[in-house]
């Protein structure tokens, strides 16, 4: 039940009895267990008593539990004892296929009912082509002529390859399995109408091997791959995994866009622990894609992932986190085309835990197995780490950190929190007071240089949440500045990550009225970058001093200092890195030059200037999106004239830009 996913037990039943002090059974064994094996709940008693606000409170009970299996039937397929160990190097045994063969001109299609059975040193590591997979039972081609079939109450250990697949069949049920020690993916489902349900997955290795760290491993199997939106996935347990343990493409959302329940959801009621990721979102649907029922703890990298073409709503989720708990990203449509679409993430009546309560933060190592490119030890703790809106979609392998963009921006795009728990983050944890691990109920990405569209929340829940571990703006990359990338000055995008509280219950103003948390957009000011229009005197044309015309620099804040509801103004929070606000409304506008040439002719830097205080008007710089592309063997020296800026609403801006004005803009607010 660690992160470690071999921190498990494998042991012998001696007896089973049932004596009148025990009235659950007693279980005695052959020898002792080596790991602590323990039932966590996400909340303690008190925290489960106390908060208000959210609709629908299902999560207050909810825990994690090590799960355990028998590996054990009376029917066996077996691809040998191995006694001296030759199965082992020669990493192949036996396998079942059900397929589909023709004589002549009839087909012959096979139909499968397997109950009870086990299957022990199966399949045949590396072959995993769908054309000839060398799994331990494998349905292919079948169609709808498979209908019928089921494997229930069946258990695959020490397999060579992955226990179970499905490739183009319909209609199988997958019930009641354990399934121990896979090589590749644990089970891995594609077709169409397929039932996963119920069943258990421990110990997914991947297909190099063993505790495999090298930072060029492109596989990322699961114990639980499914693909298509048909299939019904429920219910089930990944209990350890050397990568991830679900792999879903979601669901269609409902006609008018709402998000599937228990009721009518083909993935719902799954658990994970013990893994790298505990569901990566890949997205099938056109318009969008629902995902939720689901409890994800002891994940190195993230609870849940996702690169999504659509909208994405997320429910019903509760989840305590490793590293990050929740990263959701949409791509499309291309913004160098001047698309856009209203694409939004929304994370709805859902627990965000920094730390279980035995956790020991700062004495946990990370797993051996996970890849040079995962989260680092340091790297602290975000609940939520804020979405990427961009043109085409992320890698999700080997070759670096999931979370890092590899396009522009997308023009629009929002995300919604609200009913939302966050519990127990603090800088420093209860378990280790001594160690600092940062961890943040809110944090923006840092690897996403050019933008990140606000989050939204209302109707959130604070269960010992400090103050000073509710968001923090990471600052860009001083290393950015480069030729290849964003030339000669910052980049804009965490500088200009906004986090709205429509409501004031995660960031604690006043109830009902508005709150936000904006970044130090001043940080690496220079003034004498300040657009020469700018400085001319519009009357008598004389040069103005940069300093004077930039005494309020960065975002638009208020009066300077003044944290009130009912004035409106923000406070410098050094443990955020951020200012907090009240009584503003902050919003993203997007100022995107519509002219053929806008990305080859630089009208940048970009001054916004506005919110006038009485001691002046804010000027905020902007520099735009940085180079993305790829000429042969160099970068392509391109960049978007599209410019992401954070403004307060009701609020006069002028805009001074360095180049010649475009003469088509193209405003979103």
């Amino acid at each position: 039940s660690g992160y470690n996913a071999y921190e498990y037990d494998l042991v012998t039943v001696a007896n089973v009895s049932y004596p009148t002090s025990s009235p659950g059974g007693l279980v005695q064994l052959t020898s002792p267990l080596k790991y602590d094996h323990r039932i966590e709940a996400f909340l303690s008693g008190s925290e489960q008593q106390s908060g208000h606000g959210a609709k629908n409170q299902w999560w207050r009970n909810t825990q994690m539990s090590p799960e355990v299996g028998l590996l054990t039937r009376n029917i066996r397929i077996v691809g040998g004892e191995d006694s001296l160990q030759s199965i082992a190097k020669d990493t192949f045994g036996c396998r079942v296929i059900v397929g589909a063969v023709q004589r002549g001109f009839s087909v012959y299609s096979g139909k499968t009912e397997i109950d009870g059975v086990e299957f022990a040193n199966c399949g045949q590591s590396g072959l995993t082509l769908k054309r000839d997979p060398r799994y331990a039972i494998v349905f292919k081609g079948i169609g709808d002529s498979s209908k019928g079939s089921f494997v229930r109450n069946s258990a695959f250990h020490d397999n060579f390859n992955t226990a179970l697949g499905i490739h183009l069949s319909k209609g199988i049920t997958v019930q009641n399995n354990v399934i121990f020690s896979t090589v590749g993916s644990s089970l891995i489902v594609g077709g169409a109408d397929n039932k996963v349900l119920s069943n258990l997955a421990i110990l997914m290795k991947t297909v190099q091997g063993i505790a495999v760290s090298d930072n060029h491993v492109l596989d990322y199997p699961s114990n639980f791959e499914v693909g298509g939106l048909d299939n019904e996935v429920r219910d089930n347990a990944a209990g350890g995994s050397e990568r991830l343990s679900f792999s879903h493409p979601g669901s269609a959302c409902n006609s008018d866009g709402s998000p599937l329940t228990s009721s009518n959801a083909k993935f719902w009621g799954n658990t994970a622990h013990s893994g790298l990721l505990g569901l990566k979102v890949v997205g099938l649907a056109e318009e969008c894609t629902s995902v939720g029922g689901f409890t994800v703890s002891r994940h190195w990298d993230y609870g849940v992932f996702s690169w999504t073409a659509s909208s994405l709503v997320i429910t019903d989720v509760a989840i305590a986190v490793g590293r990050t708990g929740i990263n959701s990203n949409v791509f499309g449509p291309d913004p160098v085309r001047h698309l856009f679409e209203d694409k939004t993430v929304k994370l709805r009546n859902s627990l965000i835990v920094g730390e279980l309560p035995t956790e020991d933060a700062c004495n946990t190592p990370r797993p051996p197995y996970a890849p040079q490119t995962s989260f680092r030890f340091n790297d602290g703790k975000a609940g939520i780490m804020m979405s990427t809106f961009s043109k085409s979609r992320g890698k999700m392998d080997g070759t670096g950190p999931w979370h890092r963009p590899k396009s522009y921006p997308a023009v629009r795009g929002a995300v919604e929190v609200s009913d939302v728990a966050f519990a127990r983050f603090s800088p420093v944890p209860a378990s280790s007071p001594s160690c600092m691990v940062n961890q943040f109920a809110v944090t923006n990405n840092p690897l996403s240089p050019d933008a990140m569209h606000p989050l939204r929340l209302q109707r959130s829940i604070r269960l010992d949440v400090r103050e000073d571990s509710l968001v923090y703006m990471f600052p860009p990359n001083v290393a950015w500045i480069n030729q290849e990338d964003c030339v000669d000055m910052d980049c804009d995008g965490p500088k200009h990550s906004i986090v709205v509280d429509l409501d004031g219950t995660f960031t604690g103003t006043s109830l009902g009225k508005p709150g936000s948390i904006v970044p130090e957009a001043e940080l690496r000011f220079d003034q004498n970058r300040l657009p020469i229009a700018l400085l001319a005197d519009g009357e008598t044309g004389v040069l103005r001093r940069p300093a004077d015309l930039s005494v309020l620099r960065g975002i638009a804040r208020g009066a300077p200092g003044n944290l009130s509801a009912s004035t409106g103004g923000c406070e410098w929070r050094p443990s955020l890195n951020s200012y907090k606000c009240a009584g503003l409304q902050h919003a993203m506008l997007v100022l995107e030059n519509m002219d053929a040439d806008s990305e080859v002719r630089r009208v940048s830097p970009v001054a916004l200037r506005g919110g006038d205080t009485g001691q002046g008007k804010y000027v905020d710089l902007l520099n735009g999106p940085m180079d993305h592309g790829w000429c042969t063997y160099y970068t392509c020296l391109k960049r978007l004239s599209t410019f992401y800026s954070t403004v307060v609403l009701d609020t006069d801006y002028e805009l001074w830009l360095t180049g010649s004005n475009p003469s088509h803009w193209r405003f979103h607010l």
